[in-house]
C-alpha cells in the first residue's frame, strides 16, 4: 500500500512537471509567431515606401497648366466691377449723409427764425416801412447819442438774404438784438432777397437806438 501511495505521487509530480513544460513551450510558440509577424509586417512597409519613393522619382513632370487670357480678363474686369460698385456706394453714402446733414441745418435754422420770429413779433410791426417812432410822428425826447451809429433789428417770413443801400451785408433773417447791424444815423434802404425776388423797405436809423423792421414778404 505504501510503494502504491509512492507511485501515485511521483506520477502526479510528473504530470504536473510535463503540464508545465507544455505551456512554456506553448508561449514561446506564440512569441515566436508575434515577432515574425512584426518583422514581416516592418519588412511589408518598407517595401512599399520604397516602391512609393520610386514610383515618385520616375514620374515625368506634369506640364504647368497654361493660362486662359479670356478668363484672366474676366477676372480682372469683374474685380475692376466690384471695386467701381463699392466706390459708387460710398459716394452715394456719403451724399445721403451730407444731404440729411444739410436738412437737419436747415430745419434747425428754421426753427432759430420762427423762435425769432415769436420773440420779435411782439414789437410793432410795419406795412412796408420801418416800425420807427419818429416815422409815425410820436416824437419822444431824443436820446444823448454816445457813438456815430444806430442799429436795425429785422425779422421776415419766409427768411430772407439782407442788403442795406444794395450792399451785400452776408447776413440772413432774422437779425437778433445780439447780432443787430450798425449804421450810421439818417435814412437807408434796405432790400430783403428771397430767390430772384427783391422786396424793399426805407428806414431811419437813430443815433444810439434800435430800428426794428418786420416783415411778411409776398413770396408765392
Amino acid at each position: 500500500a505504501a510503494a502504491a501511495a509512492k507511485a501515485a505521487r511521483e506520477k502526479e509530480k510528473a504530470d504536473r512537471a510535463e503540464a508545465a513544460r507544455a505551456a512554456r513551450e506553448a508561449r514561446d510558440r506564440e512569441k515566436d509567431e508575434k515577432a515574425a509577424a512584426a518583422k514581416a509586417a516592418r519588412e511589408k512597409a518598407r517595401a512599399e515606401k520604397a516602391e512609393k519613393a520610386s514610383a515618385t522619382k520616375e514620374k515625368p513632370d506634369q506640364p504647368t497648366p497654361a493660362v486662359d487670357p479670356g478668363a484672366a480678363a474676366a477676372a480682372k474686369e469683374a474685380k475692376a466691377a466690384a471695386a467701381r460698385e463699392k466706390a459708387e456706394k460710398a459716394k452715394a453714402d456719403r451724399e445721403a449723409r451730407e444731404r440729411a446733414k444739410a436738412e437737419k441745418a436747415s430745419a434747425a435754422k428754421e426753427r432759430a427764425q420762427r423762435a425769432e420770429a415769436a420773440a420779435t413779433d411782439k414789437a410793432p410791426k410795419g406795412t412796408g416801412e420801418a416800425a420807427d417812432k419818429g416815422d409815425k410822428g410820436d416824437k419822444v425826447a431824443a436820446k444823448p447819442c454816445t457813438g456815430n451809429s444806430g442799429f436795425l433789428i429785422a425779422n421776415t417770413q419766409p427768411w430772407a438774404k439782407v442788403l442795406i443801400d444794395g450792399r451785400d451785408t452776408g447776413l440772413t433773417t432774422p437779425i437778433a438784438p445780439r447780432s443787430k447791424v450798425s449804421l450810421r444815423p439818417g435814412k437807408h434802404k434796405v432790400t430783403f432777397v428771397v430767390g430772384d425776388k427783391r422786396f424793399h423797405y426805407p428806414i431811419t436809423i437813430t443815433c444810439g437806438e434800435d430800428t426794428k423792421l418786420i416783415a411778411k414778404l409776398p413770396v408765392q
